[in-house]
């Protein structure tokens, strides 16, 4: 800033980041302010300073004018010690280490006002269900149908003993042959070429196929179910 007190006047020079281009040089706006606070023409090195209207000269404007008003003003908030917060007297007391178990971690006016309540009671206990009942129980979910009188299966029958059959999966239940990944034994590895070709042309000697199996793959079924 230079003064220029024959003239009632001082220019005032800044620098100003960009706003989106931080890495670019910084601007270097100026201005002539009166000594009443009117400014008398202003100017930037930026585009739209060339038109003496750009947002950096106002942000060093508005940077003087904050620097020189908030000597007038309190500390900010954020510089004093707890000015927001309302200590308690809950706040004000030690607080000791306890387990996590120990501790409670509800709201406590919520704590103590369940603890005082006596409108809230125990659950009634239901004595467990007989076999006959459960058995009635599983059968009646085994008849469970839709509006459409579609066969629906509950979930809860598939770890039930009498009702688990039905829910084997239809690819399990095929009869297909064995894959031929079941023949990998690495026991076998360290047989040499010859012992190697004479254990392979005895394991395809046992492999059988029947029709059935044939006719199945032929016609699509075991992709379809699979």
């Amino acid at each position: 800033m230079w003064n220029l007190q024959a003239k009632k006047c001082c220019i005032i020079t800044g620098r100003v980041n960009h706003s989106q281009r931080l890495n670019d040089p910084q601007l270097k706006p100026w201005m002539v302010v009166r000594n009443d606070g009117v400014v008398l023409g202003a100017h930037c090195n930026c585009t739209a300073g060339l038109g003496e209207s750009c947002s950096h000269v106002s942000a060093v404007l508005f940077s003087i004018w904050q620097h020189n008003n908030g000597r007038k003003e309190e500390i900010a908030v954020t510089s004093k010690k707890c000015k927001w917060a309302t200590l308690s007297e809950d706040s004000l007391k030690k607080v000791e280490y306890q387990q996590g178990k120990d501790i409670i971690f509800n709201n406590t006016q919520q704590y103590k006002k369940g603890k005082s309540s006596k409108g809230h009671s125990a659950p009634p206990a239901f004595p467990p269900l007989t076999a006959a009942e459960q058995a009635q129980l599983y059968n009646n979910l085994s008849q469970c149908r839709t509006q459409e009188e579609q066969i629906i299966k509950p979930v809860v029958l598939s770890v039930v003993k009498e009702y688990a059959a039905s829910y084997v999966p239809k690819a399990v239940m095929l009869d297909v042959p064995e894959p031929l990944t079941n023949l990998y034994n690495k026991q076998i590895r360290d047989l040499n070429l010859a012992e190697l070709q004479d254990r392979a042309e005895a394991l395809f000697e046992d492999i059988t196929v029947t029709k059935e199996q044939m006719g199945m793959s032929a016609r699509g079924i075991g992709k379809k179910i699979l």
